[in-house]
């Protein structure tokens, strides 16, 4: 009931207090809100909280529910928000789905590297070299070369917001690469 109350402030952190709630419920509860809501902030916020919420306590996600999770999450990409809310926090969750590292999910890894090229808006940008970053951290080492070669591309980057992510998220790498 707490989600349908009318302001969107209150229903973010509804959204944020069901989705440390690890279960079925939640995350059926969370998948609604995550697809449409009349604030984008309530929309991107739910998507991260149903993410959280799908994730059984303890365990890894996998097969088609992961699969169905990594579809949901590449079909936000192509919606457009203020200040790109949605596609951002769609961009950090597809960075922490479980084997994006690994290499086991081409179609994630394909879309951060996309989103993080220049002719992309920049707060997108932001968040997917954010993601990347996320990912190099305990990535495969041909994974791991592939974003740090895409990092080095962007390494004379002209907009400053997304120099300071870089130089911010390959800090927590805690790579010397």
């Amino acid at each position: 009931d707490a989600l349908k109350t009318p302001n969107p402030k209150a229903r973010r952190a509804v959204v944020h207090a069901i989705g440390t709630f690890k279960s079925e419920k939640a995350s059926k509860a969370l998948r609604k809100y995550a697809e449409k809501d009349a604030s984008y902030f309530v929309e991107s916020d739910a998507i991260s909280a149903w993410v959280a919420a799908s994730t059984p306590a303890g365990q890894e996600l996998k097969g088609q529910p992961l699969e169905s999770l990594e579809k949901f999450l590449l079909s936000r990409l192509s919606l457009e928000s203020y200040r790109e809310v949605i596609r951002g926090q769609a961009l950090v969750a597809l960075g922490r789905l479980p084997g994006v590292g690994r290499g086991e999910h081409p179609k994630a890894l394909r879309a951060l590297m996309d989103f993080s090229r220049r002719g992309q808006p920049t707060d997108a940008r932001v968040a997917a070299i954010g993601a990347l970053c996320n990912v190099a951290r305990t990535a495969a080492v041909s994974v791991r070369k592939e974003v740090f070669d895409l990092l080095d591309e962007l390494a004379d980057e002209d907009n400053f917001r997304v120099r300071i992510r870089m130089v911010m998220s390959l800090g927590h790498t805690e790579s010397a690469d």
